[in-house]
């Protein structure tokens, strides 16, 4: 995440739809009612699609080894940002080796039993600075910050169905894939214009963007 995103402290007043505040609490209220507008009540759609599986994944398959888990803990970024039990990240690193066996045990429980702890769902909400005035709320997104264990977990799974997924998304998908940006979309983009202009083709361009996006972290 860029430096220049990353808002050190927010302005002592802040705005949103015609309210301003220079309340802590209010302003935290203010930032929830924003960020609550991303999301709508859940929408049931019947399955009525008939596709053909060309893979399948049993998460039952899925198993996690100690070394699995020992590696991730190592591997983990000290100064990575705790989750509402405020366990700082170098904990678990730190305690790399008495931790593995314990949480390999549970992890594989969680998947084997469709079973994940209440506390794993909860996150902190925290602002992200996109562009504009800063002391315009609307100018924020949320980024929600969970504890390292289900942080860890989410890895894990990750790790483990990635390689079987990827290969089954279309080439022209640059975005949230690996090694993949905006650049690389730009240059697929600029190379099949160039190659249509240069047959004698037409190129039709259309250009959507999304008002609000919710992360996780």
């Amino acid at each position: 995440m860029s430096d220049k995103k990353v808002i050190k402290g927010l302005p002592s007043v802040m705005h949103h739809e015609g309210v301003s505040s220079s309340d802590k609490q209010e302003i935290a209220n203010l930032f929830a009612k924003n960020f609550a507008t991303v999301y709508s009540e859940e929408i049931i759609v019947p399955n009525e699609y008939n596709y053909d599986r060309t893979n399948n994944l049993d998460h039952n398959n899925i198993q996690f080894q100690v070394n699995d888990i020992r590696n991730s803990l190592i591997e983990m970024k000290e100064r990575a940002a705790s989750g509402t039990d405020e366990i700082p990240a170098i904990y678990f690193k730190k305690c790399a080796h008495p931790l593995a066996g314990p949480l390999t045990l549970l992890f594989n429980w969680s998947l084997q039993t469709g079973n994940v702890p209440e506390r794993w769902k909860v996150a902190l909400i925290t602002p992200i600075f996109k562009s504009g005035p800063k002391n315009e709320i609307k100018n924020y997104r949320g980024v929600s910050l969970i504890s390292i264990i289900p942080k860890l977990l989410e890895k894990l799974v990750y790790d483990k169905i990635n390689p079987i997924l990827n290969p089954l998304i279309i080439d022209n998908q640059h975005g949230f894939m690996q090694h993949r940006s905006t650049l690389t979309n730009l240059l697929s983009f600029n190379n099949y214009v160039c190659k249509s202009l240069g047959s004698g083709c037409q190129v039709d361009c259309i250009y959507t963007d999304f008002l609000k996006l919710a992360g996780t972290s």
